[in-house]
C-alpha cells in the first residue's frame, strides 16, 4: 500500500490537510526497531477508530432509552415537551425545534452523568452551546 499525498483544503487549495490514515503511513514502532505498520495493522487501527466513535454514542443512547422506559413519568414529561415544541401536524422534529425542548437536553446530560463514558467532554462542550 503506497502512501497517498495529503489532500488539499476546500477553502484554501494551497493548504494541505493531513488525515488520520496519512499519519499511520509515517508511524514507526520504537519498541520494534522503528518498523512501519503493516497494512493489516493500519486497517485494524482505522476500524477501531471508527468503531470507538459509534460504540460510545450507541451505548449512551441505550442507557438513556433504558432509563426512559424505566421511569415512565420522565418519558411522559419529555413526550409532552416534544409535543409542545413541534408545530402541530408535523411528524418529524426539526433541528430548530431542539432549542425549544430543554428537558431533552437535561435528560441527555443526566444520562451521560449517570453512565459515564470515557470521552464525552467534547459532547458536553457542544451541549453547552
Amino acid at each position: 500500500m503506497a502512501p497517498s499525498s495529503p489532500s488539499t483544503s476546500a477553502q484554501n487549495p494551497d493548504e494541505f490537510v493531513v488525515s488520520y490514515v496519512d499519519t499511520l503511513f509515517d508511524l514507526q514502532i520504537p519498541d520494534e526497531g522503528g518498523r512501519k505498520l503493516s497494512e493489516e495493522e493500519m486497517v485494524t487501527l482505522c476500524s477501531e477508530f471508527l468503531t470507538a466513535g459509534t460504540d460510545t454514542t450507541s451505548t449512551a443512547l441505550q442507557w438513556i432509552m433504558a432509563n426512559l422506559v424505566k421511569y415512565q413519568e420522565i418519558q411522559e414529561k419529555l413526550y409532552y415537551g416534544i409535543e409542545g415544541a413541534v408545530s402541530s401536524g408535523e411528524k418529524k422534529i426539526k433541528e430548530e425545534d431542539l432549542q425549544k425542548i430543554p428537558y431533552l437536553k437535561a435528560i441527555v446530560l443526566e444520562g451521560l452523568r449517570r453512565h459515564r463514558l470515557r470521552n464525552y467532554s467534547n459532547f458536553l462542550r457542544l451541549m453547552a452551546t
